[in-house]
């Protein structure tokens, strides 16, 4: 019993020795710290460590506000390397990985706060370099693939739908997209494909509704669109409307209907639900989510209360056009809240 009640006091000494040695935070005559080290802000304590000749060593623990680990690193090779593991305040891994000098290396393991796999980058040398990939935080399924090469976007890039479908591919040469790019509808089907040429959208592209149709076509030289084509579908017949000929477009349920600027119509089938998207790169004007206009073919813009106008276009439209709300927007930058007449 004396023999257990000795070696306690003495465990007791030696662990108040140590604390008391640890608290003092010792630097040599060059500066440089020494032994064991605990930084305090506010009576708040931020981390402790060892220290040889001012570098780190072996595993020092940093600390939350609330006293909880934040992370706990572990030093190698004089404190040019360490592992570590960052924490939740939940008390899960957050994220682990490697530093040298300072500087992430190697990969990368990002966590949520259930425990689950949501990201995962790669370093060499502090810069981004080989695959990165994000993950959907519920389901984990892919949603991002990445490739770098010494801290540039280099090698192939995908994107995915939570349902793990393909959204888009393409490529990166050192930070410039080039070569083929294909983007997918949700359920798999196309809906474009194309060609960037430094950085640039180059050759045919081509847009597909979401029944797999060919709904637009157009080819590029030089950032310059050299022919621009619309498909419409109808009964099982296609026609080839070029785009210059159109002067708006209206949207049905189950379609659009072109109307040319000699007021010839031609109605398809083709499905353009998102059709902001559709005409997102021609100077058609939304006036309503149903109708878009050339920029010519407004004849008459006339204010109509707050944040409103009457419209007139042409080819006339069978029935009076009220714009207003954010669609109305889109006009007052053209007129600045002047009245445009014939």
């Amino acid at each position: 019993m004396k023999r257990t009640v000795f070696f306690l006091f003495l465990l007791f000494s030696i662990s108040l020795s140590f604390a008391q040695n640890d608290t003092l935070n010792r630097t040599d005559a060059r500066g440089r710290k020494q032994g064991y080290w605990i930084k305090k802000e506010k009576g708040k304590k931020i981390y402790e460590g060892r220290f040889r000749d001012n570098r780190p060593q072996g595993e020092f623990k940093y600390y939350y506000p609330d006293g909880k680990i934040q992370n706990i690193s572990r030093f190698e090779k004089n404190g040019s390397v360490s592992y570590t593991t960052i924490y939740h305040n939940n008390g899960r891994i957050a994220a682990t990985g490697k530093h040298f000098y300072e500087a992430k290396d190697s990969v990368w393991n990002y966590f949520n706060f259930g425990g689950k796999l949501i990201k995962v980058e790669s370093y060499k040398n502090g810069l981004p370099d080989g695959t990165w990939k994000i993950y959907d935080n519920s389901t984990q399924n892919l949603l991002e693939e990445r490739n770098f090469k010494t801290g540039k976007k280099h090698g192939i890039w995908k994107s995915y739908y939570t349902n793990a479908q393909l959204r888009y591919e393409m490529s990166y040469n050192k930070d410039v997209m080039q070569g083929s790019y294909k983007c997918f509808y949700h359920d798999g089907k196309p809906w474009h494909t194309g060609y960037y040429n430094k950085d640039f959208i180059d050759s045919v592209w081509v847009t597909y509704d979401r029944s797999g149709k060919m709904a637009k076509r157009k080819k590029i030289r030089d950032g310059k669109i050299l022919e621009y084509q619309f498909f419409a579908y109808n009964r099982g017949a296609s026609t080839i409307v070029p785009a210059d000929s159109v002067a708006y477009v209206v949207a049905f349920r189950e379609g659009v209907e072109f109307v040319f600027w000699s007021g010839k119509k031609v109605n398809t089938s083709t499905d353009i639900s998102e059709i902001s998207e559709f005409f997102s790169d021609l100077d058609f004007i939304p006036l309503s989510d149903k109708l878009y206009v050339r920029a010519l073919s407004l004849r008459k813009i006339i204010p109509y209360g707050k944040n409103a106008y009457i419209v007139e276009i042409y080819p006339k439209f069978p029935f009076e056009i009220i714009v207003k709300d954010d669609f109305a927007k889109n006009l007052k930058t053209i007129t600045d809240k002047t009245t445009i007449e014939d």
